[in-house]
């Protein structure tokens, strides 16, 4: 009788032990459950606040029948043709707009003005230069080949300077200096034409910059 008392008291001890320890499990899933819920809740306010602090814009573009229609139509296709930006939010045209009318208007301005700078001296050269300069044999092509070598020697260091400077500042500048040494050519004298090719070459140097400055530009929309 005293061994099944013992042994009916160490199951029932077992037993109670083994309830405590199921009941201590269920208090440390609630308090996991409750932790995660509060993280959780932590997250949706921090991402809440995140949101109201940065601003967002929404270009979502919602379709209408009449929308629909437009675009069914023969001057709809052509004008989409020449700007795709007819399908995009208001607010994004106006973007785009400002975008090509002072980007790609000065951009193309200044590039026709380089070429006409590059090409200028064959017309100089017809049209009295040689009888002043009284240039023979091969002083044309001197000039030519000087104002390549420039180029070619200015684009690579070009390039890597417009990853040190703003390209606003950088790209107008070019265009300054290069403005400036053309002024500079009328002031060379008739017994002097050496300095002519050394600023035949410096134009080249400055030039070389530009195209592929425009280039990086427009590809990355680096403004500022």
């Amino acid at each position: 009788m005293a061994k099944g008392y013992t042994f009916e008291k160490l199951a029932e001890e077992r037993h109670q032990q083994h309830h405590h320890h199921h009941h201590h499990e269920a208090e440390s899933d609630e308090k996991a459950k409750d932790n995660n819920a509060s993280i959780h809740e932590n997250v949706i306010n921090d991402s809440s606040s995140v949101s109201e602090d940065e601003p967002f814009i929404d270009l979502t573009v919602v379709e209408t029948e009449a929308s629909l229609a437009r675009k069914k139509k023969c001057w709809y296709k052509i004008a989409h043709y020449f700007w795709d930006g007819l399908e995009k939010h208001p607010k994004e045209q106006s973007f785009l707009l400002k975008l090509d009318w002072f980007l790609l208007s000065s951009s193309m301005a200044g590039y026709f003005i380089k070429n006409l700078n590059q090409s200028n001296i064959n017309t100089a050269y017809v049209n009295g230069m040689k009888e002043y300069y009284n240039m023979e044999k091969n002083q044309l092509n001197y000039m030519s080949t000087l104002w390549t070598v420039g180029y070619i020697l200015g684009a690579i260091p070009s390039n890597l300077i417009l990853h040190r400077i703003s390209a606003r500042f950088y790209l107008g500048g070019l265009e300054i200096i290069w403005a400036v040494l053309t002024v500079l050519m009328i002031t060379v004298k008739a017994d002097n034409i050496q300095a002519l090719y050394a600023i035949r070459f410096f134009l080249g140097l400055t030039e070389a910059g530009y195209f592929p400055g425009l280039e990086y530009l427009v590809g990355s929309c680096k403004l500022f």
